[in-house]
């Protein structure tokens, strides 16, 4: 039992810090939009920002999965490959917004670049990580999580 939840252990050190991004994300979407904009697109006149937080509410949500399989991948493994398809689904999004918004400025050229290719290794890792685990479950040669130990 100790490999399978060594590799959920492991998960924490991607868990962790994207919840507490995605929660900086969320926050700054919602709460501070125009702040937001003038990051990534400084040349750019907003009218509306409406957009913006929603996507706000969004990386909310994807804080709460994120969270969840922080505090218990233990008991809830599968909140780890929740948020392994999430990061990789979230690639297509960004790589459409870096090349289709002209208005980018540098910062925002940049961190489009980066956090497709960051979001494929984070969500590619959590794969692995949870599939080897699932093996060792399926195999029997670890109790699967929420599986009472023998008196």
């Amino acid at each position: 039992m100790v490999q399978g939840l060594q590799a959920f252990n492991r998960t924490r050190f991607l868990t962790g810090p994207l919840a507490l991004f995605d929660l900086s994300l969320g926050i700054m979407a919602l709460g501070f939009p125009t702040v937001y904009l003038s990051l990534l697109e400084p040349t750019s006149v907003h009218v509306s920002t409406y957009m913006l937080q929603r996507t706000g509410i969004i990386w909310l949500g994807f804080f709460a999965a994120e969270t969840i399989a922080f505090f218990f991948y233990d008991r809830l493994p599968e909140w780890v490959l929740i948020v392994a398809v999430m990061r990789v689904d979230d690639v297509p999004a960004d790589l459409f917004y870096r090349f289709a918004d002209h208005e980018l400025g540098w910062f925002g050229k940049w961190t489009l670049m980066l956090t497709p290719a960051f979001n494929i290794v984070a969500g590619v890792a959590l794969f692995v990580m949870y599939f080897r685990a699932r093996r060792q479950w399926m195999a029997g040669l670890e109790p699967k999580p929420l599986a009472t130990p023998a008196p």
